[in-house]
C-alpha cells in the first residue's frame, strides 16, 4: 500500500455517506481499512502498556505499532534508499570530480579597495592623535588621606 493509498482509502471512509453495496471493492476496501485501523489502534494500547512495564520491549513494540499504522512507509523508505543507491551509480559512473582554475577574475574586488581606503585614513588619524598607550606612566602622588 502508498501513501497516497492510505489516503484515499482514509478520505472515502470519512466522506462516506452511506454504507457501500454488499459485496462491492468498496466495501472490500473499507473493511480492510477499519481492520487496520483497529490493529493499529490495538498495536498503540499494547506499546503502551509494554513501555510502562520494560523499556526495551516498549520501544520494539511501539516500532511494531509504527509498522501497523504507517504500512506504507517501510515501502517507501526503501524506494528512496534505492533511487538514492541508483542516483549515487550514475555520478560514480561519470568519472572522478575535477576542480580546476576557470580563469582570471574580470574586475577586482571592490571590497578589497575599501578595505585598503579606510586602512590608510585610520593610519592618517592615527598618526595625527599619536600613540593610544602611553608608553610612559605619569608620576602620580597619592595623598595623605587628608583632605
Amino acid at each position: 500500500m502508498t501513501s497516497e493509498g492510505w489516503v484515499r482509502a482514509q478520505l472515502l471512509l470519512a466522506t462516506l455517506r452511506e454504507p457501500p453495496k454488499p459485496g462491492s471493492l468498496r466495501e472490500l476496501v473499507l473493511r480492510l481499512l477499519i481492520m487496520m485501523k483497529e490493529e493499529a489502534e490495538f498495536m498503540k494500547w499494547r506499546a503502551i502498556a509494554t513501555l510502562m512495564v520494560d523499556r526495551v520491549k516498549g520501544a520494539e513494540a511501539f516500532d511494531e505499532y509504527a509498522k501497523s499504522a504507517f504500512p506504507y512507509l517501510e515501502k517507501e523508505r526503501s524506494k528512496e534508499k534505492n533511487d538514492l543507491i541508483e542516483a549515487l551509480r550514475r555520478e560514480v559512473a561519470n568519472g572522478p570530480i575535477s576542480i580546476r582554475k576557470v580563469g582570471k577574475p574580470k574586475a577586482k574586488s571592490r571590497l578589497r579597495a575599501s578595505y585598503d581606503r579606510n586602512a590608510i585614513r585610520s593610519d592618517k588619524v592615527l598618526s595625527k592623535i599619536g600613540p593610544v598607550i602611553p608608553t610612559s606612566v605619569p608620576n602620580v602622588s597619592t595623598g595623605s588621606g587628608k583632605a
